[in-house]
């Protein structure tokens, strides 16, 4: 009887150990992996996103800022992670001045400086930001109009073939570095004549088969079918009102740029 109980005992003994011994050990793999997930996203890269292009990417007409397709998509990677964020380098007057840094662009005769590559708002300070993908957003219609209203004309006549080489170099650029360039519609715009009309669409229509999945297809939501703003969007020519903005954004969320997110 006691050699019975003593086996019971010493068997009970060896029992416990090792059952909270393997307690124990499930808890603090339990832990090491939570550990593990949390170290992973507060130490890795914050998402940074990048935006270059002219007034639209700036999120004129937008108020406030917040409401703009840039503050939209900013709120979202936020939601996230307080770290992630959407870096405003928006300024570019057209796809000429987002080129490289160093690029010439000899083609130009008239006002040729303003399609010198920008330093501060081209694709060359963009990937200085590693960021994880760059948004470019408006230049193009720049380009296609000759200009800012009043100051002559950039480079004109703007032919389909020098924005597409543009755009190229800049998509190319940045896909030599490793990231992702997505490129949004030219226009509406509704200083677009027949003309200018027909180079935007054409662009456009490059863009889409070229960077099928990189191409932003804000002219579909945005254009009135005549290739200018539709009213609900409107503020003064080419610049969307906070719905606008919105729309944008939609455009966005249906991106390979947003579900890689």
């Amino acid at each position: 009887m006691r050699t019975a109980t003593g086996l019971t005992i010493r068997n009970s003994l060896r029992r416990i150990p090792l059952t909270t011994a393997i307690g124990a050990l499930a808890l603090f793999l339990m832990a090491s992996l939570a550990w593990d997930a949390w170290a992973a996203r507060v130490h890795s890269p914050p998402v940074v996103d990048v935006a270059i292009g002219s007034s639209v990417c700036a999120g004129e007409m937008a108020s406030p800022f917040s409401n703009s397709w840039q503050g939209l998509l900013s709120a979202h990677l936020k939601a996230f992670d307080p770290a992630d964020t959407v870096v405003n380098l928006c300024g570019a007057a057209n796809t000429g001045t987002m080129m490289p840094t160093g690029f010439s662009t000899p083609r130009c005769a008239i006002n040729a400086g303003t399609t010198i590559p920008d330093p501060a708002h081209n694709i060359t300070a963009a990937l200085a930001l590693h960021p994880n993908a760059i948004i470019m957003l408006g230049g193009q219609g720049n380009f296609i109009l000759g200009g800012a209203p009043g100051a002559g004309g950039l480079c004109t006549p703007n032919t389909v073939a020098s924005l597409e080489s543009d755009i190229g170099t800049i998509v190319k650029t940045a896909a030599a570095a490793g990231v992702p360039l997505y490129m949004s519609s030219a226009g509406p715009s509704n200083s677009f004549d027949s003309s200018r009309l027909a180079s935007a669409t054409a662009v456009n229509r490059w863009m889409r088969s070229t960077y099928p999945g990189q191409y932003l297809n804000t002219d579909a939501v945005l254009d009135d079918g005549s290739g200018g703003l539709k009213a609900i969007y409107g503020g003064p020519d080419s610049h969307p009102n906070n719905a606008g903005h919105a729309a944008i954004f939609g455009v966005i969320q249906l991106s390979s740029l947003y579900k890689i997110r």
